[in-house]
């Protein structure tokens, strides 16, 4: 039974990245920067399998090194982690780039980092960064940055453009270990994050899940949506 962390696991798409991976049998652990919500998303998801909340705030080091530390004590092993929590703020003072890149960036890559020893006693170890088409270059050299510049907010987009390097670095440094590393873009999602336009979150969190599942002997260091790998 595979052991998997989803972190922004109490509502929008992580919430139902937990429901479809508990059905698949894992024992899931839904992170949850809010305790208390946590604590309710995981009573609602208890039908679907092996649900069990944990605290975990990305820009909060000592909630990351609790959590990986409890996984240890209970379970000996990570076999998943799915880096799903981030933000999307509007303006770009100094102060809100600085949130959006410790949510986006620096919380999952030190998360990740602080998983890697349990991931190491897992027979297929990975780690799945959500990610979003709005880091791809090509997008940016597109029409995004056509916009009317006082609409145009950077941060977001930015940083996943940063999360995606990230992941291939990671990729690189963890594949002698077995360890796959991968960024998805689940697209256009109806949660709070894109003012509720999109595709349901549990179409997003099924491609999410799709790549979550691929094999030991699967890509690493890819970027995937729901057609399969797509460019950078």
């Amino acid at each position: 039974m595979d052991v998997a962390l989803v972190t922004g696991g109490n509502s929008g798409i992580g919430y139902e990245v937990v429901r479809q991976l508990a059905k698949e049998g894992m024992v899931v652990y839904l992170g949850s920067r809010d305790a208390e919500k946590g604590i309710i998303a995981a009573a609602e998801l208890s039908s679907a399998g092996d649900v069990r909340p944990i605290h975990l705030d990305l820009a909060d080091e000592a909630t990351l090194r609790s959590a990986v530390e409890r996984i240890d004590r209970e379970q000996g092993r990570l076999d998943l982690l799915v880096n799903n929590a981030g933000v999307a703020l509007p303006g770009d003072r100094p102060e809100t780039i600085a949130i959006v890149f410790q949510a986006n960036l620096h919380g999952p890559v030190q998360l990740a980092q602080l998983c890697v020893p349990l991931l190491r006693r897992s027979a297929a170890g990975r780690i799945v960064n959500v990610s979003s088409g709005a880091g791809r270059f090509s997008f940016m050299a597109g029409d995004f940055f056509k916009m009317d510049p006082e609409k145009l907010h950077y941060a977001y987009p930015v940083s996943k453009t940063a999360l995606n390097a990230a992941t291939v670095l990671l990729a690189k440094a963890l594949e002698r270990e077995g360890i796959r590393v991968n960024a998805v873009c689940p697209g256009m999602v109806a949660t709070r994050l894109s003012g509720m336009r999109g595709k349901s979150p549990t179409e997003g969190a099924a491609i999410i899940v799709s790549v979550a599942k691929l094999s030991v002997n699967g890509p690493t260091g890819g970027f995937f949506d729901g057609t399969g790998p797509i460019d950078w």
